[in-house]
This record gives structure tokens, C-alpha cells and sequence, in this order.
């Protein structure tokens, strides 16, 4: 995967610029190799004010500026442009990081923001190493890499219901102002199991977020960060809170009137402030790319609440996300590209893959149109065929990936993994094809063991969707007889109505006779009249013809299934 952006430096006054700095690319350690130089790798997001403040101080260093263009092979490396990077030499694209590599790609030191005297005491040191004690170094070397490999390699386990014990304990006990993960976890076990102390924490941790500075009261929207008064607000985050707003909305009246005020001002900001001509969003203010994973999640909650909230223009807004990754960042067989800067660029990582596959299942439910669903399974067949490993579980990066450094050593993003199980299994559902669950059980099986040690953010979507899987999960299937995009009496309120139940999850489908005659043949659906049947524990129910018959039927049927 390569950048196609030029480098970006501070806006205010530095010298970072007069530093010869290199892309990425294998012919760069092939020159630290010829000269015997050692690599510095600065990385770091855009949008983060250390960025900004390390041109200004550190690369505006008069001794560094000589010191970096004539003894090192410097490279600089945008981490949300390479979140591949970002994973192996960064700290997960938070922070600002600096590290010292051998020609080869191999970590000697690193260092946070490092003010002037410190990088330059590190590059001295790590020159000194190298120069006269490579030896004892590479063997140091060698046993860090011994060490990393063993840790990154995930624990399988059994899939059991225990796991969302698990997963809500660590969530319930985990330090520091909780993210929208560990809300969605709480709101899942809220529905899953009736639990109301779940559902008193994720209306708590939103209230917090939303008073303790994370919300930007005047314009709008969810900041990314607290550290250092950071107040950037991206547009990825935007949509998973908007989709965890959803669900909450959709609980009753009284909690759609307690959220509403935050969902208006943060899509307002969305459509004000990030919204692109081509129908893309930007992945922040100050920075015009769209990325294809921002795009896609932002596109998902602007659907969700546009159908919670009664939105016809949220909702156009939000499928024209999703059309914009179909027509302007699809590369067929080959999933979705990483940003779009006037053409499409970088493909290769399972983060965009998975959020584009999620969004094209998202506007399949909502609009009924049968070429969405085609798109995600395409996403599903690359992700089974280019990036799952022996083991099971996911890589962060496809086969083709250009493996300098330390992409030469797959990653497994647990999150990311679970969600790509998610996609997986909601296709199942859509579908009835038995090889979805199956690679379900296969990725989940290779990452659940361990759930307790991993980060909350990464347990709770782990065991929301092993419970997911390990549950009875009901699905709607509308029969409508006027085809998708024309009023059709019966089916439009059903379908509205299905797609709004406040269950733990589910799935929608709405199916024509004439237009996905294919389907409901797999689907086994009883397609004589329009109306809707749920699917549950294998069976189908009677013909439902009214709204208000759908959820009384599918809690009968969940309490005794066949």
C-alpha cells in the first residue's frame, strides 16, 4: 500500500519542511542498507496537535535539521494514511511517535514527542550502538522479535455465553471515561438479558461524555480526544456514536427525547462541516481526505438515525455515503480502496474492507435493493480469500501487501476482526448460506481466548458478537409487492416498523416476488401475500400484516422456540 498525498507540516511558522524526509517505500531501507545508516520514522495523525508542535520544536532544530538530513535515512508516514504502519511502529495513531530502526525495519528505540535535546541524545545513542556494538544489538534485536511474534499470536478458546460475562465485567471495572464500544456493549446486554444496570451505565458514560468536554456544545459533534485540549472531531467517530444514539432512541420516547438534542447537533455537523460534493465525507475539519472506513461509519449512522428519528434527508444523505464507496472507491473483486483525494488510492486494509462491507449490509436492510447486498458479499469473499489466515482469524493487511519492515509480520486487530464476524454474520442471516456462520466460528474462535486481558474497547465488540452468535436471533423478512423505491401500503409500514424494534439485534429484509425470486427461494421465505414473517430458530411464523403485530410476534416466538 502506498500514499499518493504530499507531506503536510505545520501551518505556523518551522523548518520541518528544509528535512530531505522519504515516503515509505522498500527502496528507502534498501539506501539505509548501502550507506549503513539507520532509518528515523516519524508517525503520526494529521490531526494531532504533537504533529504540529514536533515540527515546530524538534524538526525546526537547527542541530537535528543537519543531523537528520545527513546521518539517518529520515521517513515520514501519516498514520491514518498507514494504519498499517501505525499499528507495528506507532501507538495505535494516538500519539506522535518517533523511532529509530535498523535498514532493515527493526525498532532500536522510540520516543513520544521528543523534545530537541532527547531526540538528539537518542539519535547519537542508537548511531553509537549501531557503529560499535551491533552485536550484542542485533541480539537484542532478535530476542525482542522472538518476544513480539509470541505475544501477537491470539488465544483460541471455546465460544460460550460466559464470554459477555467476561467482556461486561472488564467493561464495568475498566478505568477512564468509556468509549462507544463499551456503551454498545451495555446496551446490548441491556436488551439481550433485561439488564437495567447495563443500561443505566451506557446512558451514564453518554451523559459524561457529553458534559465532560467530549461533545462540542456549540458546533456539534463528538471530540476524538481530551489530552491537551484537543478538540478535533472526526467523522469516523461521529457515526459509531450516532449509531449507538440509535439504538438508545429506539428504546422509547422518553430516551428518543433525551438524545435527540445530541443527535441533531452532531449530524448537523456532519452535513455542515464534513460533507463532500462527490456525497463522501471528509475525514475532519482541517483535513479534506475521505477515507473509505470514516465514510462508510459515518454513512451507517447518518441511516440508523435517520430511519430512528423519521429522517428522509438523513437518510438520502447517509445512502449517498454508501453509494460514494460503491461508485467512487470499489475495486470490484478487490474490496474498497483506503481514501479518495480526487482519485481512489491504497488498497489493502481490513479496516476499510470491513466498515465498507458493514455499510453496503446497513443500506441493503434500509432500501431493500439487492445490488447492496451483492457489494457485501463481494467484501465478504476478499476478506475469506486475501486476508484470513491459517488459524482463522483475520490479517490487518492483505497477502499483496509490500512487507518491508515489520509488515512482514501479520497483525491480527481484534476489533476489527469482530467486526468483519459481524459482517459475516448478519450475511448469514440475509442469506442462509452455512458457510457465513462457519467462518463466524472459525474468526471468533481464534481471538475470544484471553477476552479479560484485552483493551474494553476491543473485549466488548468481541463478545457482543461471539453472544451474537451464540444466540436466537430473529429475522424480519418484509414481502412487498411494489419494487424498492415505490410506496407499497402494506410492506413500507412493516418494513419502517422492523427496522426501528429496540431487540438486541436482528436483521430486515425486504423482498420482492418478481425481483428477488432467487432469494426468497434460498431463504425458503412463504412469499404468497405482502406482509411480513419472522424467521426464528429455524422456523418461519404466520403472515404479520400489521406493525404493531411485529415485535409481540418474535418475543412469542424467541420464548418458545421450536
Amino acid at each position: 500500500m502506498t500514499s499518493m498525498s504530499t507531506f503536510r507540516f505545520s501551518s505556523r511558522p518551522n523548518r520541518a519542511a528544509e528535512i530531505p524526509w522519504r515516503e515509505w517505500d522498500a527502496d528507502h531501507f534498501q539506501l539505509a542498507a548501502a550507506t549503513d545508516r539507520l532509518v528515523l520514522l516519524s508517525i503520526a495523525p494529521a490531526w494531532h496537535p504533537g504533529s504540529d508542535l514536533l515540527d515546530e520544536g524538534s524538526y525546526s532544530d537547527p542541530r537535528l535539521i543537519e543531523a537528520l538530513s545527513t546521518s539517518v535515512v529520515p521517513i515520514r508516514v501519516d498514520a491514518e494514511e498507514r494504519p498499517d504502519l501505525a499499528a507495528r511502529y506507532g501507538r495505535a495513531g494516538e500519539v506522535v511517535v518517533v523511532s529509530l530502526l535498523t535498514p532493515d525495519g527493526e525498532p532500536i528505540a522510540q520516543l513520544v514527542e521528543p523534545a530537541p535535546d532527547d531526540l538528539l541524545a537518542a539519535v547519537e545513542r542508537a548511531q553509537a550502538r549501531w557503529r560499535d556494538d551491533r552485536v550484542t544489538l542485533e541480539a537484542e534485536i532478535d530476542l525482542e522479535r522472538a518476544e513480539r511474534l509470541a505475544s501477537a499470536r491470539p488465544l483460541r478458546t471455546d465460544l460460550t455465553p460466559a464470554l459477555l460475562d467476561v467482556a461486561l465485567e472488564v467493561a464495568d471495572e475498566a478505568p477512564g471515561p468509556a468509549e462507544v464500544e463499551r456503551v454498545r456493549l451495555w446496551l446490548y446486554a441491556h436488551r439481550r438479558r433485561a439488564d437495567l444496570a447495563s443500561e443505566r451505565r451506557a446512558r451514564a458514560a453518554i451523559q459524561r461524555r457529553v458534559d465532560g468536554g467530549g461533545y462540542d456544545e456549540l458546533g456539534g459533534g463528538f471530540h476524538h480526544c481530551f489530552d491537551r485540549g484537543c478538540t478535533v472531531r472526526l467523522a469516523e467517530d461521529q457515526g459509531r456514536w450516532l449509531l449507538a444514539l440509535a439504538r438508545i432512541a429506539a428504546e422509547d420516547s422518553e430516551a428518543h427525547e433525551w438524545v435527540s438534542r445530541v443527535v441533531e447537533g452532531t449530524v448537523r455537523f456532519v452535513l455542515d462541516e464534513l460533507l463532500d460534493a462527490t456525497g463522501g465525507f471528509h475525514h475532519s475539519v482541517d483535513d479534506e481526505r475521505i477515507f473509505a472506513a470514516s465514510t462508510a461509519t459515518a454513512s451507517r449512522g447518518l441511516l440508523a438515525c435517520g430511519v430512528v428519528f423519521d429522517r428522509s434527508d438523513w437518510r438520502s444523505r447517509g445512502r449517498n455515503g454508501v453509494d460514494f464507496l460503491v461508485q467512487r472507491m470499489r475495486a470490484g473483486e478487490a474490496g474498497v480502496y483506503h481514501a479518495w483525494d480526487g482519485v481512489p488510492w491504497g488498497l489493502g486494509i481490513l479496516e476499510d474492507q470491513v466498515h465498507a462491507g458493514l455499510a453496503f449490509a446497513d443500506a441493503y436492510e434500509f432500501t431493500g435493493e439487492v445490488d447492496y447486498l451483492r457489494h457485501a458479499q463481494t467484501i465478504a469473499r476478499l476478506l475469506l480469500r486475501q486476508y484470513q489466515l491459517a488459524e482463522g482469524a483475520l490479517a490487518d493487511t492483505d497477502a499483496a501487501d509490500d512487507g518491508a519492515g515489520l509488515l512482514a509480520e501479520p497483525m491480527i486487530p481484534f476489533r476489527a476482526n469482530a467486526k468483519a464476524a459481524e459482517l459475516l454474520l448478519r450475511l448469514g442471516h440475509l442469506t442462509h448460506d452455512d458457510r457465513y456462520p462457519a467462518a463466524v466460528y472459525a474468526i471468533l474462535g481464534a481471538i475470544a481466548g484471553g477476552l479479560a486481558t484485552l483493551d474494553v474497547e476491543d473485549a466488548s465488540v468481541v463478545a457482543r458478537v461471539t453472544d451474537r452468535l451464540l444466540s436466537i436471533e430473529p429475522e424480519v423478512k418484509v414481502i412487498a409487492f411494489a419494487p424498492p423505491g415505490e410506496v407499497d401500503g402494506v410492506a413500507d409500514p412493516l418494513h419502517a416498523e422492523a427496522l426501528r424494534l429496540a431487540l438486541a439485534a436482528h436483521t430486515v429484509q425486504r423482498l420482492h416476488p418478481e425481483y428477488d425470486s432467487d432469494l426468497i427461494a434460498q431463504l425458503g421465505v412463504p412469499a404468497a401475500n405482502a406482509g411480513a414473517v419472522c424467521f426464528v430458530a429455524g422456523e418461519y411464523g404466520p403472515l404479520l400484516r400489521y406493525p404493531d403485530e411485529l415485535l409481540p410476534a418474535i418475543e412469542r416466538a424467541i420464548a418458545s422456540p421450536v
